[in-house]
């Protein structure tokens, strides 16, 4: 079974909500966690790694991302990082950024793929992603079930926020995509928010063998 993760502070009851629909918890940088976080991201535009181990260090999170590469002399730095991240963290992610990464980082980690969208996106081709562990970060569902057919049973985890944004602007993650929500009145965002939440788990487990 692929492990959502919803990652986002600010609002405890959200996250409740999310933990309630199956979800697990993640923390990004220095956001504050509500629950014990089993995703930690480094936040790639101030990373600040020491205080990340030291994060995991304390939490000692599923999961938690190495950092990001572009080049080659970035992929060792984050290899290296992955490295003192194996001690406290049973899954390490290493995002690379190029074609030809993918082959170069050891098969002990999960390889972390930018779902692609306006912030930003994976450079290395999909198919390179084909036959290893792969954490999808970020993109709405829609988009990271699609990739997630393309590579196979592989994908054994995804995050993100997306059904929040759009909760925010009335609308609900159902047939597989963002329609108007028929929630109105008190509580609207945690409503609309709670049912994207179980459409969302529910899609991820139709497609379970």
């Amino acid at each position: 079974m692929v492990a959502l993760i919803y990652c986002q502070d600010g609002n405890p009851r959200l996250a409740g909500i999310a933990v309630q629909a199956g979800f697990l918890y993640g923390v990004r940088g220095t956001q504050t966690p509500y629950h014990a976080p089993a995703f930690i991201d480094l936040d790639w535009r101030r990373p600040d790694f020491d205080a990340h181990l030291e994060r995991c260090r304390q939490w000692r999170p599923r999961f938690a991302v190495a950092g990001d590469a572009v080049d080659d002399d970035e992929l060792a730095l984050v290899l290296a990082q992955a490295g003192k991240l194996r001690a406290v963290v049973s899954e390490v992610i290493v995002v690379p950024k190029g074609a030809g990464m993918v082959e170069r980082i050891p098969e002990e980690y999960v390889v972390g793929l930018s779902v692609p969208t306006r912030f930003g996106a994976t450079q290395a081709p999909f198919w390179e992603y084909r036959g290893r562990r792969v954490h999808l970060l970020g993109g709405a569902p829609q988009k990271q079930l699609r990739l997630a057919a393309l590579l196979g049973p592989g994908v054994v985890s995804v995050d993100g926020n997306s059904h929040l944004k759009a909760s925010r602007y009335g609308d609900v993650w159902q047939g597989g995509g963002w329609q108007p929500s028929p929630d109105a009145g008190p509580d609207f965002l945690y409503r609309t928010f709670a049912r994207s939440c179980a459409n969302i788990a529910a899609a991820w487990a139709a497609r379970a063998p």
